[in-house]
């Protein structure tokens, strides 16, 4: 919108996009805020960065989940669905506003590994699937039944190509937030299934 990514740190932002969600109705939104924040590796080098520097950035963090939160309840209370995204390990998970959400009735969570779709390493060998194990967070159960793939992976080898895993950094980290395409593939799949069984053909 207007070229720009929506910064919720801005109450004017963040209202603006709460009206949106209320005229536009969608059937199905899906969140996935920033998750840098909320890393095992920036938890790992904490001690070593500027305090007041993490703290903001923790803060905006924060500000920004909470903001896709009250979305959710939006569509929530008003009989339509979600679907939000963060990494399995991430500290996010334990955000209060997290938990009242995934503590809602017909609230489920699940994991999947991003190298079932296909997740790809960048880095400079070019080769190897990245494991990325991801949550899923939906009040639409079908969708995550198409979302909760885990890789079987013994010893750090990915049970898709045999191989060891690519180590998600870097470049590699950057491009792992972009959906695979057989993502995104799953996600209608599994919408497809959904809307089937509430008699809708469209939304």
């Amino acid at each position: 919108e207007e070229g720009r990514p929506y910064d919720f740190d801005k109450a004017e932002v963040r209202e603006r996009a709460r009206r949106r969600v209320a005229e536009e109705k969608p059937y199905l939104l899906i969140g996935s805020p920033m998750c840098t924040p909320f890393s095992i590796l920036q938890k790992l080098s904490r001690e070593k960065r500027d305090p007041v520097e993490f703290k903001r950035m923790l803060h905006h963090g924060i500000t920004h989940l909470k903001s896709c939160t009250l979305l959710y309840w939006e569509q929530i209370n008003n009989g339509r669905y979600f679907l939000h995204e963060h990494p399995w390990w991430a500290s996010s998970w334990r955000i209060k506003k997290v938990e009242e959400v995934m503590e809602m009735f017909d609230v489920f969570t699940v994991r999947g590994d991003m190298c079932r779709w296909g997740m790809k390493s960048e880095d400079e060998h070019g080769e190897g699937l990245v494991k990325k194990p991801t949550g899923w967070m939906s009040n639409s159960t079908d969708i995550l039944e198409q979302l909760s793939a885990k890789c079987q992976s013994k010893g750090g080898i990915c049970s898709a190509t045999g191989r060891p895993h690519a180590v998600c950094s870097g470049t590699t980290a950057k491009r792992a937030a972009e959906y695979p395409f057989a993502i995104c593939k799953a996600i209608l799949k599994g919408l497809h299934k959904h809307l089937r069984k509430v008699g809708k053909t469209s939304f």
